[in-house]
């Protein structure tokens, strides 16, 4: 059993939107003026053109829980909004890296996204002070810090721009390694990936002493895979949507112990 020297933290999740995502009306590409004769091609059971569209983007496989959990939220939308309002999901990374989606919501690309706390401190610094390593071990802790701090941080994103719509979180963080990571030193002769944006990750590596190597998610799995990178820092629900535990071999406890 590996003896873990990392206190785990709880990888966060939240769901944002642009604040003008439904400021704007249809075009009169998408939505023509109904005339008053109806076309004699036209079906009168044909469903209605959509009168808003959200283009959502994750991360998350389509084939993961969450992806799967998007796209029957994308079902329940469409009926209970009679067809009026439409999700289009850009999941498995195919809108890019976080940070990527960041930047393409900041110029009206997309119109929200589930982000961790990579993308979340990209645009609300402050929120990164739930994932450092060490300060929060355990979800009743989390949940009673969040239920404290929630309200501020939400005014924040606001200001920002963003609507924050559900916080959610994804399992608590290890080290997953292709060798045995017993103490701070074993960094140092491996080649842990560090995620590009994320401050609280890059500063983990620096603190142990070891060289990382920085890359978006999207390129980790083929970076194991050539060996670039062996060892990563994420939860056992990322490790396995993403497939990665199909290349590594070793995981440190959550928690400490």
């Amino acid at each position: 059993m590996l003896r873990v020297f990392l206190t785990s933290s709880v990888l966060l999740l939240a769901v944002l939107l642009s604040s003008d995502s439904f400021c704007g009306e249809a075009s009169a590409e998408t939505t023509p003026a109904a005339s008053a004769e109806p076309s004699p091609e036209a079906s009168p059971e044909a469903p209605a053109e959509p009168q808003h569209q959200l283009r959502i983007a994750t991360l998350a496989p389509r084939q993961s829980d969450l992806g799967r959990a998007f796209q029957q939220l994308r079902k329940e939308l469409k009926e209970v909004t009679n067809g009026q309002v439409k999700l289009k999901m850009y999941d498995g990374g195919v809108a890019g890296d976080e940070m990527t989606v960041v930047r393409k919501m900041r110029v009206g690309q997309l119109d929200g996204a589930l982000l961790t706390s990579t993308g979340l401190g990209a645009l609300v610094p402050q929120v990164l002070v739930l994932q450092a390593p060490g300060l929060i071990t355990n979800y009743p802790a989390l949940d009673d810090v969040r239920a404290k701090l929630g309200p501020d941080l939400v005014a924040l994103f606001d200001k920002a721009g963003y609507e924050l719509i559900s916080w959610g979180d994804s399992g608590q963080v290890r080290i997953f390694s292709k060798h045995k990571i017993q103490h701070p030193n074993d960094l140092r002769n491996v080649r842990p990936w560090v995620w590009r944006g994320s401050p609280t990750m890059k500063a983990f590596i620096e603190a142990a002493g070891a060289n990382g190597v920085t890359m978006g998610l999207p390129e980790v799995f083929s970076a194991l895979q050539t060996g670039m990178v062996d060892t990563v820092i994420a939860s056992s629900i990322g490790v396995l949507a993403f497939q990665w535990h199909t290349k590594l071999k070793t995981m440190t406890k959550p928690g400490g112990g």
